[in-house]
């Protein structure tokens, strides 16, 4: 529930746009705890692959792969829940966010 509202607060969609916020924040949680981590350093903490690497204690390299597959994966389970982004309904940070 506090993602929920944490992801609501950070993000807000197009009122025509049709994605499910609570859809995106159980796909998120369902995620395997590595990638949720990496995923939130980069979006919420505003983190590069470099600062990453330092607070994680790995290459930078490895990060990028790691990163690279997070976002896969994440990718992968939204579109299997049939959640879907086109240019005109992405999610945009809100203002005064990242």
């Amino acid at each position: 529930m506090e993602l929920d509202a944490e992801m609501a607060d950070l993000y807000q969609a197009a009122p025509d746009s049709g994605v499910e916020l609570t859809a995106i924040a159980q796909i998120f949680r369902a995620l395997p705890d590595t990638d949720r981590e990496l995923l939130s350093l980069v979006a919420w903490e505003g983190l590069d692959r470099q600062q990453i690497a330092t607070v994680l204690g790995m290459s930078r390299n490895a990060v990028r792969i790691r990163l690279h597959r997070a976002r896969r994966r994440f990718a992968r389970a939204l579109a299997e829940a049939d959640v879907h982004f086109t240019a005109e309904s992405r999610l945009a940070p809100a203002k005064g966010h990242l």
